[in-house]
């Protein structure tokens, strides 16, 4: 029962974290799989993958219909994305592996990894957050005293 419901809960919290935010796929269920079920981290995020890849598809026909994908943009990222992953997997896999053991290598850079890039796109975003609210603050205050510079003259 334990194996259902663990499961159908990071289901329902990463489907409301998509729909509330725009993620939920690696950023939330490859934690909870590696911390709640006690999956190693590459198993983890193949996973989230498999679940990722059909609600992407059906994401991108909703989002092709309203013109919001920007396929040049898609096409220029993924250019350079297929090579870079090829590049990783072949080379640099290879010369560390002469160095270390490399699936302990790989687990643990992995995890590394994957919790450094979530805390600097964390901060970036909420930098990004408070100069809009500093922003919008100082507009409204702007209209505020317009609006009170305008009674006092009536």
């Amino acid at each position: 029962m334990k194996l259902l419901l663990i499961p159908l809960g990071i289901g329902l919290f990463a489907g409301i974290m998509a729909g509330l935010c725009g993620v939920g796929g690696g950023i939330v269920m490859v934690p909870a799989f590696v911390y709640f079920l006690g999956m190693e981290q590459k198993a983890a995020l193949a996973t989230s993958m498999a679940v990722i890849v059909p609600t992407s598809l059906m994401a991108i026909g909703r989002f092709q219909q309203s013109w919001l994908v920007q396929w040049h943009i898609t096409l220029t990222v993924h250019s350079s994305v297929y090579p870079a992953v090829n590049w990783y997997r072949n080379t640099l896999v290879r010369v560390v592996g002469w160095f270390v053991n490399y699936s302990l290598w790989q687990e643990k850079l992995h995890k590394q990894s994957f919790s450094w890039t979530k805390l600097i796109v964390s901060v970036l975003l909420v930098r990004r957050e408070e100069a809009e609210i500093v922003k919008c603050k100082e507009q409204c205050f702007s209209c505020w005293l317009n609006l009170m510079g305008s009674k006092q003259r009536k």
